[in-house]
């Protein structure tokens, strides 16, 4: 499971999604073969990825669920992946996209927690408290997610609830988040410091700029509890230069103020500094970290003459005056910090703009002190940290855990710089205007496999565009039309192709993604090397006596009679009853595997490559007359007796499993009643008869 504000599905599934799924082909090289084994993993792991559904971007190809959420500015950043043993947590910053895994400068909280401790269980229940609450947030709540919420369940279940070692919030409890995260500060404590990483201060907030305390994330701060506390405010600066633009002023005419040093290296490194004064001989400074240095004054005269030691001049970051300026006013230490969107790191220039968010309140309680720790996805505004009402939040989701002693921000973040409050020139972001999503004419889109349809639920609450509308799936026109269509349409004789899982609505001359919904991932058809096999294939297959990877390539591209050639080397001049015992063998085997999950745990009984297609085809071998009924009769009964002997261990931990295997067995059975054989008609088969329904 999935969240994010901003989502690129290209590199999500080419980047996060293989390395979960542990997908081994390349995408760029392989695209086919990566998407037909992408899909072959969805078809056995369930995925939800919930989005902010005017944020993401088009190029949904892989059929996990992609899940909008409209009419609340969606922002969090969690990951949740469920292993055998214990379930990997992720609360962070960064969104799923090339920029917040690797161009941004992001901070994640990562952590495994196992199903068998009370601790960690009490973490998951809070987590899954959060995905209950997001179910009716999504337009469309698809069939992944409560899929994902029921493997957890099943793997927490049993184990006691404990006392957890960090916390997970979320907006979506009925205290703001600051409230909750406040609330966990000791009673009777001191504040010592806080610090707080905001790359977009206040930015979703109307009032940011008032000083306001009620509706002002840095003076609730600032004010909260006991005692005089210093102030860390750690801002994104945008635009360092690289070099100097002139000649540089005399130490004397800038003291106080921000100087940029390139060192030569290796490897080549710029670094920051504030002189404070300036002697005959020495040169006093802090350097970025705040520290008070010194330096040989002919030493610095020789950097700032060869243009390697140059004042910053003019600077610019966004942050509302006011408020900062009332904040610096009431606390005992204000510091304002830097972080350089373009640095040199390793001699080479780099652009790494600051994305974290990141909150620390440092309390004292007598000789104890602790530093509390938000992390998480809420930027330092109303809206995701203060806001009461439920429908006026951001939806947000943090951690929060305590570290001994007084920990800092540059102690986190060393690149930040230290700066002089005074020095920046705070302005107020500007954001463009958003523009009407004409994709919100379609309430959702669902594919059937079994049927081979997809269903268009329209959305009569919209108005129609003024110039029409064209709904298209790779280049092929489903519909158009002037008006908004009532209800539902089907477009029948729909396959989906492992190249895409949106439709796209053109309007305009513009085109608006929406994604396409799978009912059930079972029924999707097998790759396409796979498809239509005959019974002697699929016997070889679930007996192991050929791989898929192999099979597949023989039909591709050997042909059928290559082929048949390789089966009849496997099963000599036709299949027996060894050959599907070990079909059904295999089946049962794999049933047994605790560790299926119930879409893999389905796909193996209901699948393409399932235990019912094989039955299927030696059913219709009987009708057709190529098979006796009695001698598929007992293949049947092989099979029903293969499937009462899955692990009851798996059936009682996971009774949704218990209930699909019931239910092909009740199905088995009159299909049984259909083809079993009289006495009279063949007497050899009263024993054997007697034997699977019997025991006897």
């Amino acid at each position: 499971m999935f969240t994010s504000f901003t989502f690129d599905p290209a590199f999500f599934e080419e980047q996060v999604l293989a390395a979960v799924l542990r997908l081994t082909s390349d995408p760029l090289e392989q695209p086919e073969r990566f998407r037909e084994e992408g899909r072959r993993a969805l078809q056995e792991v369930p995925v939800a990825c919930i989005v902010d559904g005017g944020m993401r971007q088009p190029g949904h190809r892989l059929p996990y669920d992609l899940l909008e959420v409209h009419g609340r500015t969606f922002h969090p950043k969690v990951s949740l992946v469920l292993y055998e043993d214990f379930a990997r947590l992720q609360v962070g910053s960064g969104n799923l996209t090339r920029g917040g895994y690797g161009a941004n400068t992001e901070l994640f909280f990562c952590r495994d927690l196992r199903y068998d401790q009370p601790d960690d269980v009490a973490v998951l229940k809070e987590v899954d408290g959060f995905l209950a609450a997001l179910e009716p947030l999504v337009r469309v709540p698809g069939t992944q997610l409560i899929l994902v919420r029921g493997e957890l369940s099943r793997r927490i279940g049993q184990t006691p609830v404990g006392t957890a070692a960090f916390r997970f919030l979320h907006t979506e409890h009925a205290d703001p988040l600051l409230r909750q995260f406040l609330a966990l500060l000791p009673e009777g404590a001191r504040a010592v410091r806080v610090g707080v990483l905001a790359p977009f201060l206040e930015r979703d907030d109307v009032s940011g700029a008032s000083a306001d305390e009620d509706s002002s994330v840095l003076l609730t701060l600032a004010e909260h509890g006991e005692g005089k506390r210093a102030f860390d405010l750690g801002v994104l600066w945008e635009e360092p230069p690289q070099t100097a633009a002139s000649q540089a002023p005399a130490f004397s005419e800038a003291l106080g103020t921000l100087w940029c040093r390139k060192e030569s290296g290796p490897p080549l490194s710029l670094t920051w500094l504030t002189p404070t004064d300036a002697t005959a001989k020495l040169l006093r400074f802090t350097d970025a970290a705040g520290i008070g240095r010194q330096m040989d004054r002919g030493s610095a005269e020789a950097l700032r003459e060869r243009g390697e030691l140059w004042p910053v001049g003019d600077l610019q970051v966004f942050a509302p005056a006011v408020l900062v300026s009332t904040v610096r006013s009431r606390v005992s230490g204000f510091q304002l910090w830097l972080h350089p969107a373009r640095r040199l790191d390793g001699g080479r220039l780099v652009k790494r703009p600051l994305h974290a968010k990141l909150l620390l309140f440092t309390v004292r309680r007598g000789s104890r002190t602790e530093t509390f720790v938000l992390l998480g996805s809420p930027n330092a505004s109303r809206k995701a940290l203060l806001a009461e009402a439920r429908n006026e939040r951001n939806v947000e989701a943090a951690v929060a855990f305590v570290l001994d002693g007084e920990v800092t921000l540059q102690e986190l973040v060393p690149e930040l710089v230290a700066c002089d409050a005074a020095q920046p020139e705070l302005r107020e972001r500007t954001f463009p205007a958003s523009t009407r999503n004409w994709g919100l004419l379609i309430q959702s889109v669902w594919h059937d496999a079994a049927l081979r349809q997809l269903t268009i639920t329209w959305d009569p609450a919209h108005p129609a565009p003024p110039g029409g509308w064209a709904l298209v799936y790779l280049n092929r026109t489903l519909a158009s039309g002037a008006e908004v269509p009532p209800g539902e349409g089907v477009i029948p004789d729909f396959d989906l192709s492992p190249a895409s899982c949106e439709v796209v609505l053109r309007v305009e001359g513009n085109e608006y993604s929406v994604p396409i919904l799978v009912r059930d991932m079972v029924a999707l058809p097998a790759d396409a090397g796979l498809r239509e096999l005959s019974l002697e294939e699929l016997l070889a297959l679930l007996g192991n006596r050929i791989g898929r990877e192999r099979l597949s390539l023989l039909r591709a591209h050997r042909g059928q009679a290559a082929t048949n050639a390789v089966l009849s080397a496997i099963f000599g001049e036709g299949f027996g009853p060894t050959d599907v015992f070990r079909a059904w063998w295999g089946v049962q085997e794999d049933l047994s595997d605790e560790r299926l999950s119930l879409q893999g745990f389905r796909l193996r009984l209901e699948g393409a490559l399932g235990a019912q297609p094989v039955w299927m085809k030696l059913r219709e071998a009987a009708r057709a007359g190529a098979l006796a009924s009695s001698e598929a009769w007992f293949y049947g009964a092989e099979l029903r007796r293969a499937l009462s002997g899955v692990s009851p261990e798996v059936l009682t931990v996971a009774e949704e499993k218990r209930g699909a295997l019931e239910a092909f067995i009740r199905t088995l059975d009159v299909e049984l009643d259909e083809l079993a054989p009289g006495a009279a008609q063949d007497p050899w088969m009263e024993r054997i008869r007697r034997f699977y329904m019997e025991g006897a």
